[in-house]
């Protein structure tokens, strides 16, 4: 019985062994992600993006959303389970993507199971602090403005230049292309900025352009190179208007955006930066502004003549004027309200806010994100909430009017902390392997002590029972022992036969009268 209960206890030991190592022994799932050195830079500085590929092996991409940066050094592309490293160089402010993806990765086991991963990054580009003479010289500079002599000829641009909004070369520009046609409407010949400046106006608005970049004469139209195939980018880099803030920020894939202004606004300055330098912008509606709704429509024209359309719906004064409205006619769209379960806002959600950050403590497949829009059936679709990785994961909420005239964009950056990440595509299949084996372990632990318990029992009851025979059979013999002690005594005083035959005192005494008819 001791060996059994040993047996027993070794048997559980292993057990409890082997329910520990499962965890070790699951094999790692294959996966992509991507790191990045800095989000914040200054023009001329590098960061880099590093990409891994984890238990896999297959091409990948990494590319930057505009021209802002560009490529000094790059991986070749492939990886097969390492990591290259990818430097960029801040080129210009301002801000720019860069984007990570897998494009043709397989498990580094099972070449059949596709690995995919994307993995976007925000960079901030700022302008190049000055040294003290650049400042002092600058300084100086910056008080003195030009002096226009009032003309009024057309003149054509030279090339593919920025028409800026002010005598700075830091202030908001407009993009156009070689040979764009410019109402002149004044010139100086002070240099100012390291420039001399003209005064412009392009699409009813006023611009300054250095006078070098100008020509009296419209250039001629350059022959394209039929071997060359035309580029069909029609995409904007930038989009702002002077004074105003879009809703929601500006991305190059989305088309709608609503703005708000005071009844005063007549005319707004809109930038609108093509993506492609061979694109041509194409400004409409953003003079004589009504009260109500106004829709300004920015038309990209790219290279090969496709053009895309952004629009933004501006709405001057009051955002109503009661009476019958309905949820999509004139309420700016927004989200009314945004939970996420288990996670504070910083400071409480603010339907105006359009952007948060959400450090994690330990990592999740998923958010639990319940959003709501302030107007009736709007759409609300979120994008984003699964497959997170380590480092920052963007969550876009998109929202849609029932009438799909507005569009509202809120993002949320989840960052996960390093070396706690949750794959789910193998999640489901580690869970059932290790449950069943867990399982069988517990249903083989129970087998074992309820075996173990019944044999146990068996043997006590029939160590009793052999026992009890013993004490039976003691208790006999100890039984048999006194009848024969006692038959030795019986013997030793038993009568003899003429002992009770003898009647010689009976005869002897009178028989006593028994009652009146005695005789």
């Amino acid at each position: 019985m001791k060996n059994r209960k040993v047996k027993l206890m070794a048997i559980l030991l292993i057990s409890i062994l082997v329910l520990s190592m499962i965890p070790v022994i699951s094999k790692a799932a294959g996966s992509f992600n991507a790191s990045i050195s800095k989000t914040t830079v200054t023009v001329g500085d590098t960061f880099t993006v590093t990409a891994k590929a984890t238990s896999s092996a297959g091409m990948y991409t990494v590319s930057a959303s505009n021209s802002n940066v560009s490529i000094t050094s790059k991986g070749s592309g492939f990886l097969d389970n390492s990591s290259e490293t990818w430097t960029f160089k801040a080129n210009k402010a301002g801000t720019v993507t860069i984007t990570a993806k897998a494009t043709d990765m397989t498990d580094a086991e099972d070449d059949t199971k596709s690995i995919t991963g994307s993995k976007s990054f925000t960079v901030t580009i700022k302008e190049k602090s000055s040294t003290n003479s650049d400042q002092n010289n600058s300084s100086a500079s910056q008080t003195e403005k030009p002096t226009f002599t009032s003309t009024n000829r057309t003149v054509y641009t030279t090339g593919n230049v920025n028409l800026r909004s002010s005598w700075s070369t830091s202030s908001a520009a407009t993009q156009v292309a070689k040979g764009t046609e410019l109402k002149l409407t004044g010139t100086s010949n002070k240099v100012v900025n390291g420039y001399t400046w003209y005064r412009v106006e392009y699409n009813g608005a006023t611009k300054y352009i250095a006078s070098s970049l100008v020509t009296s004469t419209k250039p001629k139209e350059e022959e394209p190179d039929e071997k060359d195939e035309k580029s069909d980018n029609n995409n904007l880099s930038a989009l702002t208007i002077s004074g105003i803030t879009l809703t929601p920020a500006f991305q190059k894939d989305v088309l709608q955006y609503t703005a708000t202004v005071s009844k005063d606004i007549t005319k707004l300055e809109v930038n609108a930066k093509a993506e492609d330098s061979k694109s041509q912008v194409k400004i409409q509606g953003n003079e004589d502004l009504k009260d109500g709704e106004n829709t300004i429509k920015i038309v990209v024209t790219a290279e090969d003549s496709t053009t895309k359309t952004y629009t933004v719906k501006v709405t001057k004064g009051e955002e109503s004027t009661g009476g019958n409205t309905t949820p999509n006619s004139s309420a700016e769209l927004k989200l009314e309200e945004l939970k996420i379960a288990g996670v504070n806002f910083e400071n409480g959600f603010n339907p105006d806010i359009y952007n948060y950050e959400m450090p994690l403590n330990s990592a999740v497949e998923k958010l639990d994100i319940t959003a709501k829009a302030n107007q009736e059936g709007a759409k609300v679709e979120i994008i984003g909430n699964h497959d997170f990785k380590p480092g920052e994961n963007l969550i876009t909420i998109l929202l849609t009017s029932a009438d799909e005239t507005q569009t509202v964009t809120y993002q949320v950056k989840v960052t996960v902390p390093e070396g706690q990440v949750i794959n789910p595509q193998n999640n489901n299949k580690m869970y059932i392997i290790c449950g069943g084996a867990i399982g069988i372990s517990i249903l083989l632990i129970i087998i074992i002590i309820v075996t173990t318990l019944r044999k146990d029992k068996e043997e006590q009851i029939e160590e009793l029972e052999i026992e009890e025979n013993k004490m039976q059979e003691e208790v006999r013999k100890e039984e048999k022992i006194e009848e024969e002690k006692l038959a030795e005594v019986t013997e030793e005083h038993k009568p003899t036969l003429d002992e009770f035959l003898d009647t010689s005192e009976i005869d002897e005494k009178p028989r006593t009268s028994r009652g009146k008819h005695s005789m």
